[in-house]
């Protein structure tokens, strides 16, 4: 069941997504917030809202991906995550 946002709720993330609301006051800074604003409604048309929902989360996981992979590689070879993801990724 959807519900509304609370401060609490930011306390520990990194990434806060909203879709129509305002809380950038609650998040205030402490995590990064995406707006997914003016979505085409699931309610009024499934298909298309849940396609565009789709369409920005395989977005975000490339962009997360993708930040993470850079993280990675400016880190020492021998450092253990980079280790635990080459064994993960099969590259090493």
């Amino acid at each position: 069941m959807p519900r509304l946002l609370e401060a609490s709720d930011v306390a520990d993330a990194l990434l806060v997504v909203s879709f129509d609301q305002d809380i950038a006051e609650k998040v205030g800074g402490k995590a990064r917030h995406l707006a997914w604003d003016n979505l085409p409604g699931v309610l009024t048309d499934y298909a298309r809202g849940r396609d565009e929902i789709v369409r920005r989360v395989d977005e975000l996981v490339d962009e997360l991906a993708t930040e993470r992979r850079a993280l990675i590689e400016t880190r020492d070879e021998a450092t253990p995550i980079r280790n635990f993801v080459q064994r993960a990724e099969g590259t090493r």
